[in-house]
Order: C-alpha cells, then structure tokens, then sequence
C-alpha cells in the first residue's frame, strides 16, 4: 500500500542510471592498471584515473571487505567530475589482487 510502504522504484531508477552512466564514463576515461609487488611477493592490483585536467587534489576510493575495485567507480566518477585523480585498488585476496 501507499500509506505504509515505501517505493523503492526512484531509487532502483537512479541507481540503474548511476551504474550505466559510470559504465560510459568508465569506456570514455584515460586510465592505467598499475601493479606492485608487496613484500610479502603478492601482486596487488589498482585503477588509476588521472583526473581530466592536471590536479594535485587526490582520492583514494576503496571497497569493503570481500568488495571488488570495480564497485567503487561510481564514487570515483563523482570525485573525478570534481577534477581529483583517483586510485582505486582491489584489496589483498579481492577482485585482481593477489
């Protein structure tokens, strides 16, 4: 019922929106896969997305425990419209990461 219940249809209509504008966004952006080694002899893998135009404001965007890089680009789209470059990394034992 209306009076009692909430409608989630906006909210799964902009959610829907959000994920297929960040998927152009994610075909149409300069980025690199960057890779390092940890002590430990792990390969640990991160996105970097260079912000459009040279910037020193930088973000670190991470998933939770379990998560994947690749969930987290809507935040970093948001941050990278307000010209930050972003590093988002897969975690240890997530997504690439060794």
């Amino acid at each position: 019922c209306k009076r009692c219940c909430a409608n989630t249809d906006d909210i799964e209509e902009n959610s829907r929106k959000e994920l297929d504008e960040t998927e152009e966004w994610w075909k149409s952006i300069r980025k690199e896969k960057l890779t390092i080694t940890s002590e430990d002899g792990y390969t640990l893998v991160t996105a970097y997305i260079p912000a459009e135009k040279e910037s020193h404001d930088w973000v670190l965007v991470l998933h939770g425990y379990t998560g994947l890089k690749e969930e987290m680009y809507p935040f970093a789209r948001q941050y990278w419209l307000k010209s930050y470059n972003a590093i988002v990394p897969d975690l240890r034992c997530q997504g690439e990461s060794e």
